[in-house]
């Protein structure tokens, strides 16, 4: 079983002379850590593409059956079914992972802030 360890999230970055809010992410497979700056966006489009990442790593080294542990809750809840994403610039996003998700045989995880830091060290 190969057990994924992901988060996103936002902050201002300074680009151009200016702080921008930038999305980014981490995450951490068999000790290997792979990390991402994805420009503009939210903490949940952060959240949403680090997922999308990982579940392309799966697919790209045919890692079947993964286990990705987050601490977004909306995210864990949408591809778990249990949330309904209405926010409309999220839904492309949540279509996304959830068809990866299933193209891979993924799941996913809720844990709380801690167990993430611990983890990616941030």
């Amino acid at each position: 079983m190969t057990t994924i360890y992901a988060d996103g999230g936002y902050r201002h970055m300074m680009r151009n002379g200016q702080y921008t809010p930038t999305a980014y992410g981490s995450f951490k497979v068999k000790s290997k850590f792979h990390r991402y700056v994805f420009g503009s966006g939210t903490s949940q489009v952060a959240e949403f593409k680090i997922l999308i990442a990982a579940l392309e790593y799966c697919k790209k080294m045919h890692i079947l059956g993964p286990t990705v542990i987050m601490d977004s809750a909306l995210v864990v809840g949408a591809i778990s079914g249990r949330n309904i994403i209405k926010a409309h610039h999220l839904i492309p996003l949540y279509r996304h992972a959830a068809s990866l998700a299933s193209l891979v045989g993924a799941h996913v995880e809720w844990v709380p802030r801690e167990t993430i830091l611990a983890q990616l060290g941030h």
